[in-house]
This record gives C-alpha cells, structure tokens and sequence, in this order.
C-alpha cells in the first residue's frame, strides 16, 4: 500500500519513521481481527493519520485509520 504525500512529513521525525515501519503490519493486524475488506487505497487528504476505506464483515462501509501516536481505533461506520 502507498502511502499519501499528506504523510509524507512522518519520514522527518524519529517517531514518524518507526511509526512507518510497522504501519502495513498493523494495518493487516485490524483487518483480520476485524474481518474487514480493504476497497480502495488511503485517502490522501489525511494528515495526521492514514485512514483506509473498508467494509465491514456485513458490507457497512468503514474506515480504518491509524495514527502516529500508537492510538488503535476501530473502524468508523458509515465513514467511506
């Protein structure tokens, strides 16, 4: 998955750059624990996380965002 120019500016920090290096794994971590399908690719306007459209097991549109801080959040509903 790429990832938007909006997060580029995490490549100039430390904590920025270890965020990066475990993102997609803790991206493919939610998916599965949630049973999520990820239909489309990030949305570039995030910038302070990367944010995912995905589907629910029942088809609910959601969105799965991750955030530099470690903050773990659940899929939003109705968020795509």
């Amino acid at each position: 998955m790429e990832i938007p120019e909006s997060l580029r500016w995490t490549d100039q920090i430390p904590a920025g750059r270890a965020w990066r290096a475990v993102l997609l794994d803790r991206l493919a971590e939610c998916v599965v624990q949630w049973d999520l399908r990820v239909v489309g690719p990030p949305f570039g306007y995030a910038f302070a996380s990367l944010a995912v459209p995905v589907e629910m097991p029942d088809g609910t549109p959601a969105v799965l965002k991750q955030c530099p801080d470690d903050e773990r959040t659940g899929p939003a509903q109705g968020r795509a």
